[in-house]
């Protein structure tokens, strides 16, 4: 499944895989310009060749490199010619997927992206129209990075940014660094967050003050009954009695536990 719509000068992406015609999970792309901001799952090559004039795109940046985000790098690199450019801890693994070690739920739901060139992006994009400031903002993964275009306040966060209140973590993610990037993502003021599930932020101010507050008390709860001697376990079945369908389709990539043991790391704490 493929979706496309316009918000001001952004073409918005979305793309998902579906079983019996629902979608199993949304990633996104982006159209700005001749820029292209990430190129989406590889299951979905033929549907994505089909969607977009790629004749217009003179660069691919990916936000990260995760096989949602860059998927379709290496079709487009042979077809268009196209360069790719990325943070440098993201560009072997773009030049070597086979690093990324997907799991099989990440092979079905995604596909598995083929080896493309990339190079280290510099501190800044510039575009016919745009100029983006590139800024380094780790934590869902350790090269993740942010475009942000200062005279439109555009931000386009890859999933640094992610709606509702966190429940789960990935085990390679790092939820103190994330926390911190959102600080710096707030500090910008965005008036606009292209996050990577393609579902504009619209009042990205707003939104960030609460998901830094929810997981501010999120912390505090979790260092407070680690200190009282509850291990991982029993503050999972505490905080999060029900077993996410994330964690349940993920055999334990994504987990609860994850996220508590992140907390208590960035603490400095024991894990118990």
């Amino acid at each position: 499944m493929i979706t496309i719509k316009q918000l001001e000068d952004v073409t918005i992406v979305r793309m998902a895989r579906t079983i019996l015609g629902k979608p199993i999970y949304f990633t996104a792309g982006f159209l700005v310009d001749d820029l292209l901001i990430d190129t989406g799952p590889a299951v979905l090559e033929k549907a994505y060749l089909r969607a977009l004039p790629f004749d217009c795109v003179r660069l691919i940046v990916n936000t990260h490199a995760h096989e949602d985000h860059i998927g379709n790098d290496a079709v487009l690199q042979e077809k268009y010619g196209l360069p790719i450019q990325a943070f440098s801890l993201a560009v072997p693994l773009i030049e070597n997927p086979k690093w990324l070690h997907e799991q099989f739920y990440r092979r079905q739901t995604w596909g598995v992206p083929r080896p493309s060139h990339a190079e280290p992006i510099g501190r800044f994009v510039q575009t016919r129209r745009f100029r983006f400031r590139v800024v380094y903002l780790p934590g869902h993964s350790p090269a993740d990075i942010t475009l942000f275009e200062p005279d439109k306040g555009w931000a386009f966060t890859g999933d640094l940014f992610i709606r509702g209140k966190d429940v789960v973590l990935h085990k390679e993610s790092d939820i103190g660094l994330m926390m911190q990037s959102l600080k710096k993502l707030r500090a910008l003021k965005p008036r606009l967050i292209f996050p990577g599930s393609g579902n504009p932020i619209l009042n990205p101010v707003e939104e960030l003050d609460k998901k830094i507050h929810n997981l501010e008390s999120l912390k505090r709860q979790i260092l407070e009954l680690h200190k009282n001697g509850k291990t991982i376990h029993a503050i999972r079945k505490m905080l999060f009695p029900k077993i996410p369908f994330l964690m349940r389709i993920s055999f334990g990539d994504y987990s609860s536990e994850n996220l508590i043991r992140s907390f208590i790391v960035q603490a400095g704490g024991n894990r118990i």
